[in-house]
């Protein structure tokens, strides 16, 4: 992001994707402002990790053009004699490194089941302090395509694009030959990739003095924002960080893809030691094993602690660890994201985490945040301590339509005095499981043929 900006969203909207028909999530505190601490609660289904897909979704198609170009280049390096087998494997590898191109394919996995209507999503945020949104409406490809945020000193259409109309601001894209060639862009790619994606791209690869003498700085906010905002999805691992500001928390268990220096791993070995020896009794000291190359530069390195075992201090590899140690590494990077201005998005955050532990780590990441956090968890214990204002629920009615309610917003008053976790128990808020009569022994005797004809 640009210096002194601070990123949040602020609402989103979605329409017949996944299992919301027609919901909007406002984020935003009861002055309108966005909330920079959301915790998220609902039963199983409810929809919480298909409200955090919808910001997979944000990522996944400001890609698809760098992506479907970093395919060609690759098959282009193929053998012309090549099999289709193996440019087939090529494809599907080029597919699991770099997410989906084809935003076809991305919008078929994200549409609601059953529906032959158009999807529409919307994304609210806010940039600096001013409000922006950016929808999007698909069928089988996209539809419509509008951004609306800062212009110079006012707010506005930056663009909006339709099968029928292409509208670009003059006064965002201000230079006549550069929106001439963009025109072309969207005459060829647009349908099949979203205009943030051309844009996305051409940010990326067209030299930054060139689109800035021509384009609207405030656009480059948005990009930005949408670019480096992170977001953990269920099991198919994070997005983000196209531009990290800390490095150094990138690849701290094990060297993959970043280069670094002895100076790194003293530093990253620092921080490493400070979080876990603080975070658990057993772990007395990290440290890195180095390998070298015959220049002496770092060409691979694996994190160890040193553990208490039986009385005897014992290093240990860091990836025999528990799930839920690496679950806790893993969150280290959004919250300090989150604390340093950036947003970050979590799916099921507590996952294999014991709730102190989990608590700990909010609640003293909560009071730093400068940017935004969004969870979702099923750690109850955490609504004893976080203040209202941060607490939402998702509730679904009779028809299953589903719902994001803040504390705040219930019927049911809340005071100071009450105890927000036995209240929620109870079913006072909803967003708790209903279950029927159970019984396992019903269900052996159908298991074992015994239920009476």
């Amino acid at each position: 992001m640009m210096k002194g900006d601070t990123v949040m969203f602020t609402y989103l909207k979605l329409k017949n994707f996944k299992s919301f028909r027609d919901t909007e999530f406002d984020f935003r505190t009861t002055g309108g402002k966005p909330n920079n601490l959301i915790i998220i609660y609902g039963e199983n289904g409810a929809g919480k990790s298909n409200l955090v897909e919808a910001f997979y979704f944000l990522k996944d198609t400001m890609y698809t053009v760098r992506n479907r170009n970093r395919f060609e280049k690759f098959k282009d390096t193929f053998n012309k004699e090549d099999s289709r087998e193996q440019l087939l494997l090529l494809e599907q590898r080029i597919r699991y490194d770099t997410s989906n191109y084809n935003l076809a394919e991305l919008v078929n996995d994200v549409r609601c089941i059953g529906t032959k209507e158009n999807m529409e999503v919307e994304y609210g945020f806010n940039i600096d302090g001013v409000d922006g949104y950016y929808r999007m409406v698909f069928d089988d490809e996209i539809k419509e395509e509008e951004l609306y945020y800062q212009i110079s000193k006012r707010r506005g259409v930056h663009f909006k694009i339709t099968d029928n109309t292409i509208d670009l601001s003059s006064t965002v894209f201000r230079d006549k030959n550069y929106k001439e060639d963009l025109i072309e862009k969207i005459y060829k790619y647009w349908g099949k990739n979203t205009f943030l994606s051309i844009l996305f791209y051409e940010m990326i690869h067209v030299n930054k003095e060139y689109l800035y003498s021509r384009v609207d700085e405030n656009i480059f906010k948005v990009l930005d924002f949408f670019g480096e905002y992170y977001v953990r999805f269920n099991n198919m691992g994070s997005k983000g960080q196209f531009a990290t500001k800390y490095d150094l928390l990138m690849d701290l268990d094990s060297n993959r893809l970043t280069k670094v220096t002895g100076a790194d791993l003293s530093r990253k070995e620092e921080l490493l030691k400070y979080f876990f020896t603080n975070l658990y009794s057993d772990i007395k000291d990290v440290h890195y094993k180095v390998d070298y190359d015959s220049q002496g530069k770092v060409s691979d390195y694996s994190l160890y602690v040193k553990k208490m075992i039986g009385g005897e201090l014992r290093d240990i590899n860091f990836k025999y660890e528990s799930t839920g140690t690496k679950h806790v590494l893993n969150l280290l990077l959004p919250l300090v994201e989150a604390c340093t201005g950036n947003t970050a998005i979590i799916d099921e955050a507590d996952t294999g985490i014991h709730d102190i532990l989990f608590n700990k780590l909010i609640l003293s990441a909560k009071d730093c945040i400068k940017g935004q956090l969004i969870i979702t968890t099923h750690n109850t214990t955490l609504l004893e301590t976080i203040p209202k204002e941060h607490i939402y629920f998702i509730v679904i009615d009779i028809n299953g339509e589903k719902r994001l309610f803040n504390v705040r917003d219930y019927d049911v008053r809340t005071k100071s005095n009450h105890n927000i976790r036995d209240r929620y128990i109870k079913g006072l808020y909803g967003g708790v499981p209903v279950t029927g009569y159970f019984d396992f022994e019903d269900l052996l005797d159908i298991l074992n043929g015994d239920c009476d004809e």
